[in-house]
């Protein structure tokens, strides 16, 4: 492992890195600090790791293009329910065009390849139906209450805070 790598892990994700690392194995996920997913993620796009096992959290924000995408289960992906969380929701099409998405990047490679890995004819026919589904309508989520809109207040409250230390 490089050096700057082994110094910034905590004791268990050093052992855990330094078993799969070298092999071309890495991980990605929320748990990580800044530091090591940067790590994780240049390994990646230099090829040092060639297998990314990542939630989807890797799937927002993050540009790095595989060749192939393989999803475990359609199911464990979580579901706001009341405000709770549930995590044993069907994978929604939305998300999975968003994770599928990082295989084949136009520009970057000539095709992509993406995996569901299913479990019995119900998992194989909800597989079909997710796959011929239409993207669901996208809404920002800074628009959506009657009173103007989170970003209005949003503005509206930074403005505030602005003046208020402006004049202190």
């Amino acid at each position: 492992l490089p050096l700057t790598l082994t110094l910034t892990l905590t004791l268990a994700l050093r052992e855990l890195f330094e078993l799969v690392v070298p092999v071309g194995v890495g991980v990605h996920h929320a748990g990580l600090a800044m530091q090591e997913r940067e790590h994780m993620e240049a390994a990646f796009r230099c090829g040092t790791i060639r297998v990314l096992c990542c939630t989807r959290t890797l799937a927002a924000g993050v540009n790095l293009p595989a060749r192939r995408v393989i999803f475990r289960s359609l199911k464990g992906w979580p579901e706001q329910l009341g405000g709770a969380s549930k995590w044993d929701a069907l994978l929604r099409v939305n998300d999975y065009r968003q994770m599928a998405g990082r295989a084949g990047r136009a520009g970057l490679a000539d095709y992509g390849e993406s995996i569901l890995v299913v479990a019995g004819a119900r998992q194989r026919a909800a597989a079909t139906t997710l796959l011929a589904s239409a993207t669901e309508p996208m809404r920002s989520c800074l628009s959506r209450d009657s009173e103007g809109g989170y970003l209005t207040r949003t503005l509206s409250l930074s403005l505030s805070l602005i003046l208020t230390l402006t004049l202190t």
